[in-house]
């Protein structure tokens, strides 16, 4: 790894533009991020900070408010001695909207115990809240002999959560639930369990996943599980992912939606076992748009693809530019795809090369409908010169599927103009998730964070990948719409190990709060946008102190200041409701405000003075 360190400066950015004291709002875009580093943080002498991390993860969530975001590095295992906020068969329970995110899959893990097999509880349970996962692992889930409704090894997302939940650059592996109990064949899930009957609507959507070696020991779902109900909405969606090495019995589904609408863009599923692959059932969609579903051991009389069986109301089916073959077979009267009364819209172009019945014809809107004399597709996932670490199964020269796609719409969705590795497809798109000659991305950004640590803004970003980079243009905006360039950063031009770019700004040199956005530009002129972020560097509250703590009835805060100005004081309670306001007039030096008769329930609250805040207990 490599790391390119630059302190430029730039003159009084828009100094024209009067600044106003920013007054802190829940889930507004200026969420706080809280940093948590498991190798050099400390959760006792932390503050939070990137130069002064918390230690464990539950540390940070703890001092996390709704719509933050919880930045981590290392591994976090729940036997770890200081993590103490999870629970057996439950583990670690999300009660809030918070964006939880990491360094990179390899970087950042998150499990419930250091190995397999060993644990007694899932990694998270979530509740009813928006929440983001990004660039990190979860793994090592394990509920042994687990009773009905205690699927999910590695995710359970529980009812009544009308919110969408996503996963980005994010790998969900080695889960394991051995669900038993009667009628768990409607709870399994190895990697992830969607109960949500109660809610009117929600998603969950994974971009740039992989989903590996999860397991359903007795019962349906080694790697998705997912129910909504006969009424109501729920969608889910994997783009630019794979889903391989998933192991279900041999009767039971490896990836079970009922009443769910389901899709699959740029998706490659390989090497899971199940009597379906994919199950699609009593109402809702299931949209295959450039996918890859080969080499999977299908089960008896199963199919790698099943729709139907429209029990409750309508089930339609949505397929192109999709390569259903080589699934192997356990036994006779196994085919690649099986549907039971769907409405079918063949928006042409597939490969398929065995079906139950002639629901596709050969050369037929594009459709190349039979066992194919040579496939040329890999058996084995490989990186192909992959941007985003996501692993695909390369076509080799020859392959029916190499410019036999089309352009176009399916469905909802619109083919899009790269693969599942972010290598743009040339001419006419391919069949599946990989396309031959695709161009990669010049530049794969594995992050780009911002903080302000006392009079110095820094701007960070890691990238996986470069590929033709000439420089990065650091630009900068007081409102986010209206961008000036500030400076430049020389890139590496090509590589393909991670590199880590740091971008220092001194007092003086930046606007106390602003917007930071890079430019990614090219030796051939082409360009990318990352970002931006947002840094408030207007800190003028120190050394703020609650007492007595805990409290009963009233509470004295104390704090210096570093100006006269107005001041909004908030104490939030631990579901990110604002339960008390107060406006102030800070004054310079030291501050002490009186509140009394606060008629708080019991618990943990948090006392917010414009950027800055404590927690305190209420007895």
């Amino acid at each position: 790894m490599k790391t390119k360190l630059h302190t430029l400066a730039f003159r009084n950015l828009m100094a024209s533009i009067t600044l106003f004291m920013t007054i802190s709002i829940i889930d507004s875009p200026y969420a706080a991020t809280i940093y948590v580093n498991r190798i050099s943080g400390d959760d006792a002498s932390g503050n939070g900070t990137s130069g002064a991390p918390y230690k464990s993860f539950h540390k940070g969530y703890s001092m996390a408010l709704s719509g933050d975001i919880l930045d981590l590095v290392g591994t976090f295992t729940w036997t770890d001695i200081d993590e103490t906020g999870d629970a057996a068969t439950s583990g670690y329970t999300i009660s809030k909207n918070i964006t939880i995110q990491g360094r990179g899959i390899d970087e950042t893990i998150i499990q419930a115990h250091s190995s397999t097999y060993s644990a007694d509880r899932r990694v998270f349970t979530l509740g009813a809240f928006a929440i983001n996962f990004k660039n990190l692992t979860i793994r090592h889930g394990y509920l042994p002999a687990a009773s009905y409704n205690a699927g999910g090894a590695g995710i359970y997302m529980n009812n009544g959560n009308s919110n969408a939940v996503n996963f980005e650059k994010c790998r969900i592996e080695k889960n394991i639930t051995t669900t038993s109990a009667t009628g768990s064949q409607w709870l399994g899930g190895g990697a992830i369990l969607v109960y949500n009957t109660s809610a009117t609507g929600g998603s969950m959507n994974f971009e740039q996943c992989i989903i590996n070696d999860n397991q359903c020991t007795n019962e349906q779902g080694a790697a998705i599980w997912a129910y909504r109900g006969t009424t109501g909405t729920f969608k889910m969606r994997f783009s630019n992912s794979t889903i391989n090495g998933n192991l279900s019995p041999s009767n039971k589904v490896c990836i079970m939606a009922y009443y769910i609408d389901i899709t699959f863009v740029n998706t490659t599923l390989t090497a899971n076992q199940g009597s379906f692959i994919i199950g699609s059932m009593y109402k809702g969609n299931l949209n295959l748009t450039n996918s890859t579903i080969a080499y999977n051991l299908v089960g008896a009389t199963g199919s790698a693809v099943h729709c139907g069986y429209n029990f409750d109301g309508p089930i339609t089916f949505y397929i192109k530019n999709t390569l259903i073959a080589a699934n192997k077979v356990l036994a006779s009267n196994t085919t690649d795809i099986y549907l039971s009364s769907p409405t079918i819209y063949d928006n042409g172009n597939n490969l398929i090369e065995t079906q139950s019945a002639s629901y596709f014809t050969n050369n037929v809107n594009g459709n190349k409908i039979g066992v194919q004399a040579s496939l040329n597709l890999s058996s084995t996932l490989a990186l192909n010169n992959t941007n985003n670490k996501i692993p695909t199964l390369e076509l080799t020269s020859g392959s029916p599927a190499i410019d036999a796609g089309s352009t176009g719409s399916n469905g909802a969705e619109t083919v899009l103009t790269t693969d599942a590795r972010i290598a743009t497809r040339t001419g006419l798109p391919d069949i599946g998730s990989f396309e031959f000659d695709g161009v990669p991305m010049p530049v794969t950004l594995v992050y780009f964070t911002g903080n302000c640590d006392g009079s110095v803004a820094t701007l960070k970003w890691q990238t996986a990948s470069e590929k033709n980079s000439d420089r990065f243009v650091v630009e900068a905006s007081i409102d986010g719409t209206t961008w000036l360039a500030i400076d430049q950063v020389k890139a590496a031009g090509f590589s393909t190990e991670l590199i880590n770019y740091e971008y220092t700004i001194h007092e003086g040199n930046h606007e106390r709060m602003a917007y930071y956005r890079l430019n990614q530009i090219d030796f051939d002129g082409k360009n990318e946008i990352f970002g931006p972020v947002y840094i408030n560097c207007e800190d003028k509250i120190k050394e703020m102190y609650i007492f007595p703590n805990p409290v009963k009835e009233q509470l004295t805060l104390k704090f210096n200041s570093e100006s006269q100005e107005d001041g909004l004081l908030e104490i939030i309670d631990s579901f990110g409701s604002i339960v008390y306001t107060q406006t102030i007039i800070t004054e310079l030096g030291n501050n002490a405000i009186f509140i009394e008769q606060l008629d708080l329930m019991p618990g943990i609250y948090q006392l917010r003075l414009n950027e800055n805040s404590s927690k305190f207990v209420v007895l």
